[in-house]
């Protein structure tokens, strides 16, 4: 029987962090995935030295994916595996994962363009954004994390895709708003 513990490649996944916190004959594990996307997916399985660790997992289907704006419900499982250092790895490495990713951005036309630009508080993260509005229509998108000046990514957008990309930033401050307020 393959597993995702034994056998992470034939699920399309690495391994990126795994802890067995258990004793011996038995095995109580967190594994954190990546598959070639740069997706994150975690499980915890437990049990008698009997069982393959993983078993029952067919695919990713059957484990749960790490996403940036669900981070936490992983942190309050994985605390008790990891260390704060190796969950923040994860987390940096999930926000990056799950940012835009794009061609490089087409030659700059010339013509008049309007510029906004803005700082924001996310958490302990300080980020900058930038959009650039070009006569035809294309709008060019920079977000640099204040923190790690390195850490920046720029997308090129439509009028359309930036207004779809728009409505979803704003449902997901919205929900983030919701959740403060409790």
């Amino acid at each position: 029987m393959t597993s995702p513990y034994y056998n992470p490649e034939q699920f399309g996944l690495t391994i990126v962090a795994s802890e067995d916190i258990a004793g011996s004959y038995e095995f109580d594990m967190l594994i954190v995935w990546k598959d070639i996307n740069e997706d994150y997916y975690y499980a915890t399985d437990s049990g008698c030295s009997c069982p393959i660790p993983f078993e029952d997992v067919s695919g990713v289907q059957d484990i749960t994916r790490i996403e940036a704006h669900s981070f936490e419900s992983f942190e309050s499982e994985a605390k008790n595996y990891l260390s704060p250092d190796e969950i923040a790895n994860i987390r940096r490495a999930v926000t990056r994962s799950s940012r835009v990713v794009s061609q490089p951005p087409p030659p700059e036309p010339t013509g008049p363009k309007d510029t906004l630009s803005w700082s924001s508080n996310v958490g302990n993260n300080s980020v900058e954004t930038q959009i650039i509005h070009r006569r035809d229509d294309v709008f060019t998108v920079t977000t640099m994390d204040i923190n790690e000046a390195c850490d920046y990514q720029t997308a090129t957008y439509t009028l359309q895709s930036l207004m779809d990309f728009h409505a979803e930033l704003g449902n997901f401050i919205n929900l983030a708003i919701r959740s403060v307020g409790r």
